[in-house]
């Protein structure tokens, strides 16, 4: 299928490889309309990508992120992520970049890193022997679990069980992310398009994306129809590189359900190896179909 559109890419501003630029010139290369740079909790890959006129003056740029909202259900700990896609013109406002920098600051940083690292070292102290404290707080910025999971492979722990020591099931995992009741907050505040993220992810056969580390659909459609009924979220990212075909059915045939109508696509663009730019996206009427709705925002 030809794409024109992908809506889902990081950067080394959050948990990507890749500049803004690298980005940017990628997708301008292959003829694409729409893109957006939605790092994790951050806005700061749109602000550098903004600075390349030459490729905005032909491709358009949405300013996004991939907000990380906290979970604690008794014994179910996970994080949910959704897409913000936000008016060009309010995320240079003052007031907007002040609520956005609070919010995003309850739900990562250092004093997530501690507890991380404390409940690491007492549920896998063995395993941690070679690796120090210190080893974790030279990471800055906004720090998810690929960059701990580099921590630890680096260190001489092997693939698969840095992925056990990290994944939703581990006694040691405390979820990333905003509490719920905030995010409401800002959500309903600010005129925004608000997307569910690879929703099926979690039940997926591909090891390379999250599969390890989101909840499966079962529970994230409740989530989903919460969110409906809260009013918080237009749409569904359903064109995904690890969705089957029938979870994108399954996906759609819900969003109908629940009369959503906005269905979108990327690749979750990480770096040019494992998980490369243009792997998936949205054809040239989803493209049109999501611009009519953020042009009339």
């Amino acid at each position: 299928m030809r794409y024109f559109g992908d809506l889902h890419n990081h950067t080394y501003f959050s948990d990507g490889k890749l500049s803004p630029y690298q980005v940017l010139s990628t997708y301008s290369r292959l003829n694409y309309k729409l893109i957006s740079i939605t790092d994790h909790d951050l806005l700061d890959g749109y602000f550098e990508a903004c600075k390349f006129r030459n490729f905005t003056s032909r491709i358009i740029l949405i300013p996004g992120c991939e907000l990380t909202i906290s979970f604690i259900n008794g014994e179910k700990k996970f994080s949910i992520h959704v897409l913000l896609y936000f008016k060009k013109d309010e995320v240079f406002k003052e007031e907007f970049i002040d609520d956005f920098n609070r919010l995003t600051e309850l739900g990562r940083g250092k004093d997530l890193l501690k507890r991380r690292i404390s409940n690491l070292k007492k549920y896998f102290n063995k395993d941690l022997a070679n690796i120090s404290e210190k080893d974790f707080l030279k990471l800055k910025g906004v720090i998810t679990r690929r960059h701990i999971f580099e921590v630890l492979t680096k260190n001489g722990i092997e693939n698969e069980k840095a992925r056990k020591i990290l994944a939703n099931s581990s006694p040691a995992y405390i979820p990333s992310g905003v509490p719920l009741e905030d995010a409401v907050k800002f959500l309903k505040k600010y005129k925004m398009i608000k997307i569910m993220a690879h929703p099926a992810v979690g039940s997926s056969d591909n090891d390379v994306y999250e599969k390890d580390v989101y909840p499966p659909i079962e529970d994230v459609i409740p989530i989903i129809e919460n969110f409906c009924d809260l009013r918080i979220l237009d749409g569904l990212e359903v064109f995904y590189p690890a969705h089957s075909k029938e979870q994108t059915k399954l996906l759609i045939d819900l969003g109908n359900k629940l009369n959503i109508n906005i269905f979108t696509g990327g690749s979750d663009c990480h770096d040019f190896t494992r998980r490369p730019p243009a792997k998936c996206g949205m054809d040239l009427e989803t493209v049109e179909k999501f611009l009519n709705v953020y042009r009339n925002l």
